[in-house]
């Protein structure tokens, strides 16, 4: 669990995606090391961040 919030902190804060709900989801990807699948646009700014899967 203290991957999770650890992890969250490292997530870039963008101007344009400040949803706190997508960054717990990009957290917990990273802590765990799984990939993200999403069509949502505003992912592609994390790309580098945690592996994405269009």
């Amino acid at each position: 669990m203290d991957a999770h919030i650890l992890s969250y902190l490292v997530i870039p804060l963008f101007d344009q995606h400040r949803d706190p709900f997508d960054r717990l989801i990009l957290a917990t990807a990273l802590a765990e090391n799984w990939p993200v699948i999403s069509a949502d646009e505003k992912f592609r700014l994390y790309d580098g961040v945690v592996q994405l899967i269009w």
